[in-house]
């Protein structure tokens, strides 16, 4: 049995136009399929003068197209969008042909557009893609740090992802979904997940104010580099006023580390104030000893000053 789900006519003829879904003999039955357009064609095939009438069946059904809508369509291909906060502040990003296996040689963007003052955030609920490696050489979802592919790179993503969320560093996000053209069958979902418009994430300027440098994708996480024996601040987001709620905001601090340099991390608070209740709350981890073990401090009233001693690590 051969299978195209990328049909644009529905003349039989133009068959021979279509992208060529795959091959199937034996026990072992195509996955899902979710046509690309309007129509799925199967061509069965027989060298016997007769056959059963179980050799093979399926279910059919016919789906509302608006799910696989996630913006305003770009001409010219049939799965690439702009969403536009002023159409649609919250919705779903679904790569075409989800849940059903995706098409080989295709090429899809998604670009997303907020006002300023405003940061895209994108969870991937759902995320199965070929994985041909780290390095992600056959099909990958890029996501890029502003308006187009000439942005700065959030990262390259293919595998199975678990609870994959990115945020923008401004009003823009860019999102390039691209599958390899190839002979052999793939039988990968996709992706699924929400996007949202916010003014409420995390402000950055607490970072790009005091010689820190945002870790893009995240809302609110933060390197520092050492100079060489330099000194600086690390503020909670928001400071000096009252801290967001409902957020994790990592901060990275490295020493030098070379052939003429070893440091190590001093770092002391001169203003914690995290309020300890009855129930676990609001908590600082630190990890004081390099061993990737984080330990919680949290205070209540007024000023402390700690001196914890921080080791780089890679």
């Amino acid at each position: 049995m051969d299978v195209y789900a990328e049909v644009q006519s529905s003349d039989p003829a133009e068959l021979i136009n279509s992208p060529f879904g795959g091959r199937y003999c034996g026990p072992i039955p195509p996955r899902r399929r979710i046509s690309l357009y309007r129509a799925i064609a199967l061509s069965f095939y027989t060298d016997k003068n007769s056959t059963t009438p179980d050799i093979f069946e399926g279910r059919y059904a016919f789906i509302n197209e608006s799910e696989y809508e996630i913006g305003q369509p770009v001409i010219g291909s049939p799965c690439s969008y702009v969403i536009n906060f002023a159409q649609k502040r919250t919705g779903a990003i679904i790569s075409p042909t989800y849940p059903g296996a995706y098409p080989k040689d295709m090429s899809c963007t998604y670009q997303f557009i907020g006002k300023p003052n405003q940061r895209v955030r994108i969870e991937f609920r759902d995320f199965d893609l070929f994985f041909g490696g780290p390095h992600c050489p056959f099909d990958y979802v890029r996501v890029y740090d502003g308006p187009d592919n000439t942005s700065a790179v959030i990262g390259m993503y293919c595998g199975q992802q678990r609870n994959l969320v990115l945020y923008s560093s401004e009003q823009y996000l860019f999102v390039h979904f691209s599958t390899l053209q190839r002979t052999a069958n793939t039988q990968n979902r996709g992706f699924k997940g929400i996007f949202e418009f916010s003014e409420s994430f995390v402000k950055l300027d607490f970072i790009r104010e005091n010689d820190g440098m945002h870790i893009r994708g995240s809302e609110c996480d933060q390197k520092i580099l050492s100079k060489k024996e330099s000194t600086g601040f690390v503020y909670s987001p928001n400071y000096p006023f009252p801290y967001i709620p409902k957020v994790v905001c990592r901060y990275f601090v490295y020493g030098m580390q070379d052939a003429q340099n070893l440091e190590r991390v001093k770092l002391e608070f001169s203003i914690f104030e995290i309020p300890k209740g009855e129930q676990k709350g609001e908590t600082m981890n630190h990890d004081d000893d390099g061993d990737g073990q984080f330990q919680e401090v949290c205070a209540e009233g007024a000023i402390h000053f700690l001196n914890y001693p921080f080791l780089p690590t890679e």
